[in-house]
C-alpha cells in the first residue's frame, strides 16, 4: 500500500509532463465526460476529486459554468490546473491528502466557513494547506449539496473505494450525479487479472459487480457502466471502467 506522501511525490514529479503523456497515449475519458455532461440540464456546484492538472475541471466548466471545487493531493498538479483553468471565476482549488478521502464524514469543523474561505479566490491557492482537513470535514456540513461529483483516475489509488462512494452519495443533491473511473478486475484478462498491481505506486482493482453493488448500497444507481481502453495509443491491453451514477430520489 502506497503512503499518501509516495502518491504526492509521484504526481509532483509527473505533473510537468502529465498532459504530454496523456496526449501521446490518448485519454478518451474527457470525451466521455463531455458526452455525459451534455445530458445534464444544470450543474451549479460540482466537486472534482483527484482533479490533477484540471482536464476534468475544465471540461465541467466549459459545459456548465458554475462553481467547481478541484481537490488533489499534489501541489504541482494543482499548479498546472490553475494555469489551465485560470480564466474561470468559479474555480476553487483545495489541496487535500488522498488518504483523508476515506475518513468519517461526521465532523465538528464548521464546513460552511471553510467552503466560504475556499470560494474566495484569494484563499484558493494550492499553497494554502487543506490537507489537515479530512474529506468528511470538508463535505460533512456543506451548506448545499453538489449537483455533480467526478473522480477521474482516483479510485484505483484507494484500497477501499466504497468509502468514497458512500461519502459522495451523502453530499449529492437530489438526482445528483457521480461520475468516476476505476480499474476493473477481470480475472481472465492478461493485464487486469490481478486485484492489486504495483507500479511506482500501488493501484487496486475492483470487480464491476462490486462497484454496482456498492453504488446501490449507497443510494446510487448506475446510469452507464462502460469498460474502455484508457490508453488507446499506448497500452491497448490495459482496461478502465467509466461509470455514471445518479442519486436515487426517494422523496
Amino acid at each position: 500500500m502506497s503512503t499518501v506522501h509516495e502518491i504526492e511525490h509521484f504526481f509532483d514529479a509527473l505533473a510537468p509532463r502529465y498532459d504530454e503523456i496523456v496526449g501521446a497515449n490518448g485519454w478518451p475519458v474527457n470525451d466521455m465526460l463531455r458526452e455525459e455532461l451534455a445530458a445534464i440540464p444544470r450543474v451549479d456546484q460540482a466537486l472534482d476529486l483527484g482533479a490533477g492538472t484540471g482536464l476534468s475541471s475544465e471540461t465541467i466548466l466549459r459545459s456548465h459554468p458554475g462553481c467547481v471545487i478541484a481537490v488533489d493531493v499534489s501541489t504541482e498538479m494543482l499548479e498546472q490546473l490553475r494555469r489551465r483553468c485560470n480564466e474561470y471565476p468559479g474555480l476553487v482549488v483545495a489541496r487535500m491528502a488522498v488518504d483523508r478521502f476515506l475518513t468519517d464524514t461526521q465532523s465538528k469543523i464548521n464546513s460552511s466557513e471553510l467552503i466560504g474561505r475556499l470560494r474566495d479566490r484569494h484563499n484558493s491557492d494550492p499553497g494554502h494547506m487543506v490537507a489537515s482537513r479530512t474529506i468528511g470535514q470538508f463535505l460533512g456540513r456543506a451548506p448545499s449539496k453538489f449537483d455533480l461529483v467526478v473522480a477521474m483516475g482516483l479510485l484505483h489509488f484507494l484500497p477501499e473505494p466504497q468509502s468514497t462512494i458512500e461519502e459522495t452519495a451523502g453530499v449529492l443533491s437530489s438526482n445528483g450525479h457521480f461520475m468516476f473511473t476505476y480499474d476493473p478486475f477481470v480475472p481472465e484478462h492478461p493485464t487486469n487479472g490481478e486485484r492489486q498491481t504495483t507500479y511506482d505506486v500501488t493501484v487496486y482493482r475492483s470487480a464491476p459487480d462490486e462497484i454496482e453493488t456498492g453504488l446501490h448500497r449507497s443510494g446510487l444507481e448506475a446510469v452507464s457502466h462502460r469498460i474502455f481502453t484508457p490508453q488507446p495509443h499506448g497500452n491497448t491491453e490495459y482496461l478502465g471502467g467509466f461509470v455514471v451514477s445518479r442519486k436515487i430520489n426517494h422523496s
